[in-house]
C-alpha cells in the first residue's frame, strides 16, 4: 500500500471521528494531561458545586475533597469539555473551607491538583415586605418576602425563619431559594400571625439546613402591602374569604414534578401553615364556628370539609397529552384562575387529602383508570350502612357524594393504586438536563453516562435504596443489561446524586431507563425519548 493510501485511510478515520456526534476516548496514549480554563461557582439542583471548563486528552476522572480530604463528589470525563462538580451536601451553605479538585488517569494515577479557597457566605437584607390580610378592620400578617444579598462567595440556601412579635414565638421553613454570590435573591415564606399594626418591632432570625443562624435582625412592620381576597359560597354554611397568597401560589405555579406517587404534592411542607389557616378559615364558616364543629362526628367532619373541595369548578389539565396527568399543589387548586380555584379529580383528592390528613384523620389517595378519589379509614361503627372500598378504607369522591358513596363506575376496577398519606419515604428522580452523555471508545463500544438526582418527598428516611440502570427492548420489555448503584440513607426532604454507566449493548436496538427500587419495591421510573442501536 502506498503512502497516499494510508493518508487517504488515516484522514478518512479523523472524519469519522468529527462527524460521529460521539466523544471519543484517547485513541493515542501518549500520557494522560488536565489542565483548567476557567472555573465559576454554580447551584446544581440544590447542591453547591463549581463548574469548570478543562482540556485533557485522554479518560479523568475528576473528585473533589474538602478541607478534611474527605471526598464530595466525583464524574469520569472523556476529551475536552466542562464538569460541574458538587463542594457541599444538598443546600449545605459552605462557609470558610479550602476544596481541592484532583484529576486522576484511567489507572487512578493522580495526574493534577487545584484547591480553591473560600471565605463562605456574607447575608445582608436589603428590603422586606410584609404580606398582609385587613380582615374585620384588623390587619394580619400572612408572610413575607426578603430581598437577600449575598456578598460571600459561596451560594446561600436560607432554609428556616424564626419571628418573635409581642414575646411569641413563630417559626416556618422557607420557600427553596439559593442566593449566588454578588446577587440579589427574594426569599419567601407563609406566616399567620393576627393583629399586627404599622410600625410594631419584631425579630427576625434566618437559619441554613444545619441549624447555623444566616441573619440574625429586629425590624418593624412598615411598607407592608394588602393582599386581594377570593370567596367561597358554595359547599359551606356561610361565605368563606381567604386572602390570595400570590407569593405562595407563584411557587407551587412554577414548581412543576412529574412523580409516579402523587403523595408527593401532600407531603411537600411548605404549604403546612397555609393548610392549617385553611382548615381554620374552613371551621369559621360552621353556624357558631368550633362549638359546632366540636359537635360534629367524624362523618359529619369529612364530609363538610370534603364539599368545599367538591365545589370547586372541575378543570381539565392545561395540557394537551392526555397521557399525561399534570397534578395541581392544593395552593394551586385554591388559588388559580384569577383566585377562582378548582382542578381536575386527582387535583381535588390532593386539596381533599391534605385537610383530611391536617385533621389527623388517616387517608390514602385511590388511583383508578381515568379517575381518582381519596381514602378514609374510620371503623365499621362510623359508617355502618357503608362497605369498605378497600383495605379498610371508605370511598370518598371528588365530585357532589358524601363518605362511603362509590359511583357504579368506580366499583371493581381492573386496577387500583394507592398513595397512603402516612409517614414513610417518596421517591421522587431526574437526570441532568434530561439527557445521557454518550462516548464512543476507540475499540468501537459505546458507554452511557446519567448524572440522577434522587429526591425524598416524604416525612421519613430511605433505607436500602437501590438505583438500576436497564436496557431493554422496547416493544417487550425484555431486559438485555442491567447494573445496580446503591445510596445511602437519604433524610426527608433532601435529595442525593448518582452516575449511571453502562456500555451500551451492540447490534440491538433497545431504550434505557433508571429505576429506583424501595425495599424491593419498584417506585419510580425515567426512560430515555430515544432508543439507542450501538
Amino acid at each position: 500500500m502506498n503512502k497516499k493510501a494510508y493518508l487517504i485511510i488515516i484522514l478518512s478515520f479523523f472524519v469519522l471521528v468529527f462527524l460521529s456526534g460521539c466523544i471519543f476516548d484517547d485513541i493515542f496514549n501518549f500520557g494522560t494531561t488536565f489542565s483548567v480554563n476557567s472555573w465559576e461557582i454554580v447551584d446544581d439542583e440544590g447542591f453547591p458545586a463549581i463548574h469548570i471548563n478543562f482540556e485533557t486528552n485522554g479518560r479523568i476522572d475528576l473528585k473533589t475533597y474538602n478541607s478534611n480530604s474527605q471526598q464530595i463528589d466525583h464524574e469520569y470525563f472523556y476529551g475536552d469539555g466542562n464538569a460541574t462538580l458538587d463542594i457541599g451536601r444538598y443546600r449545605q451553605i459552605v462557609s470558610s473551607e479550602e476544596i481541592t479538585l484532583k484529576a486522576f488517569d484511567v489507572n487512578d494515577n493522580l495526574i493534577s491538583t487545584k484547591t480553591f479557597n473560600f471565605n463562605g457566605p456574607n447575608l445582608s437584607l436589603i428590603s422586606f415586605t410584609p404580606f398582609i390580610w385587613e380582615d374585620e378592620n384588623k390587619n394580619s400578617l400572612i408572610g413575607i418576602e426578603l430581598n437577600l444579598k449575598n456578598n460571600g462567595d459561596t451560594p446561600v440556601y436560607p432554609y428556616f425563619s424564626k419571628i418573635k412579635y409581642n414575646k411569641v414565638s413563630f417559626e416556618n421553613y422557607i420557600l427553596p431559594s439559593v442566593v449566588m454570590p454578588g446577587s440579589s435573591k427574594k426569599a419567601s415564606f407563609f406566616l399567620y400571625i393576627k393583629n399586627i399594626q404599622d410600625g410594631d418591632l419584631f425579630h427576625i432570625t434566618l437559619e441554613d439546613i444545619d441549624g447555623n443562624t444566616i441573619l440574625n435582625q429586629s425590624l418593624s412592620f412598615s411598607n407592608m402591602k394588602n393582599l386581594d381576597t377570593t370567596s367561597f359560597s358554595k359547599g359551606l354554611e356561610s361565605s368563606l374569604t381567604l386572602p390570595i397568597v400570590d407569593f405562595l401560589y407563584d411557587y407551587y405555579d412554577e414548581h412543576e414534578i412529574y412523580t409516579q406517587d402523587y403523595a408527593a404534592f401532600v407531603f411537600d411542607r411548605y404549604d403546612d401553615q397555609f393548610i392549617d389557616f385553611l382548615v381554620d378559615e374552613i371551621k369559621s364558616t360552621l353556624n357558631f364556628s368550633e362549638y359546632n364543629y366540636s359537635s360534629m362526628n367524624d362523618v359529619e367532619k369529612i364530609n363538610y370539609f370534603a364539599g368545599f373541595v367538591q365545589h370547586l369548578k372541575y378543570r381539565e389539565d392545561l395540557i394537551n397529552a392526555k397521557e399525561i396527568e399534570d397534578p395541581q399543589y392544593p395552593v394551586d387548586t385554591i388559588f388559580n384562575y384569577m383566585g377562582m380555584g378548582g382542578g381536575d379529580c386527582e387535583d381535588k383528592a390532593i386539596l381533599i387529602a391534605s385537610i383530611l390528613s391536617n385533621l389527623e384523620y388517616n387517608v390514602t389517595l385511590l388511583k383508578i383508570p381515568n379517575h381518582m378519589a381519596v381514602g378514609v379509614n374510620l371503623s365499621k361503627e362510623a359508617l355502618p350502612s357503608k362497605d369498605y372500598y378497600i383495605n379498610g378504607y371508605y370511598f370518598l369522591d371528588t365530585s357532589y357524594s358524601d363518605l362511603g358513596f362509590v359511583h357504579q363506575d368506580y366499583k371493581n376496577p381492573d386496577e387500583i393504586e394507592l398513595f397512603p398519606i402516612i409517614k414513610r419515604p417518596c421517591i421522587h428522580h431526574t437526570w441532568r438536563d434530561d439527557t445521557s452523555t454518550i462516548y464512543l471508545h476507540s475499540n468501537g463500544t459505546k458507554t452511557l453516562k446519567v448524572v440522577v438526582y434522587i429526591d425524598n418527598l416524604g416525612e421519613l428516611k430511605t433505607d436500602d435504596l437501590e438505583i438500576r440502570g436497564v436496557f431493554y427492548v422496547n416493544k417487550t420489555g425484555t431486559v438485555i443489561k442491567e447494573k445496580s448503584y446503591f445510596l445511602q440513607n437519604i433524610e426527608p426532604y433532601n435529595k442525593d446524586k448518582a452516575i449511571i454507566s453502562m456500555v451500551i449493548p451492540k447490534n440491538l436496538k433497545c431504550k434505557f431507563d433508571t429505576r429506583i427500587y424501595l425495599d424491593g419495591e419498584l417506585v419510580s421510573t425515567q426512560t430515555s425519548l430515544k432508543e439507542f442501536n450501538s
